[in-house]
């Protein structure tokens, strides 16, 4: 898949990368520390809309809008989340293999920009997200 990726982005911390594309290819690198949640919004539009890639560090669990939720003691610790987005779906894969969850998105005119985001008390050690427009 890298022949067909564009430059990378990054975003180190919380933030807003926008226009990232509507096809993306995503590495999210997170050491919880004492944080209670985060998030990884997708397809983030001007009106407010996103998807939702949601982690509980407390209760060790992750979700998808629309693509369910897992249990994950992953998400206690240190971690790395691979997502694939396209305008129709979106694809979430654990770097430890033990959490897969896929969402159908319905095909409408979607924002194009990528939000992390720390949940309730508690801080980060390190977060790094790398983003990848796909051809």
């Amino acid at each position: 898949m890298s022949a067909s990726r564009g430059a990378p982005r990054h975003l180190v911390g919380a933030g807003l990368i926008t226009e990232a594309g509507e096809c993306l290819e995503l590495r999210w690198e997170l050491d919880p520390g004492e944080a209670d949640g985060s998030t990884l919004d997708l397809h983030c539009g001007p009106a407010g809309e996103f998807t939702r890639i949601g982690l509980d560090h407390r209760r060790g669990r992750v979700w998808l809008d629309g693509g369910g939720e897992q249990h994950w003691a992953g998400a206690r610790g240190a971690l790395v989340l691979r997502v694939i987005v396209s305008p129709a779906s979106v694809d979430v894969a654990s770097g430890d293999g033990q959490v897969v969850l896929g969402a159908r998105l319905d095909p409408v005119a979607a924002g194009q920009g990528v939000a992390v985001l720390k949940q309730g008390s508690g801080d980060w050690v390190r977060s790094v997200l790398t983003v990848w427009p796909l051809a």
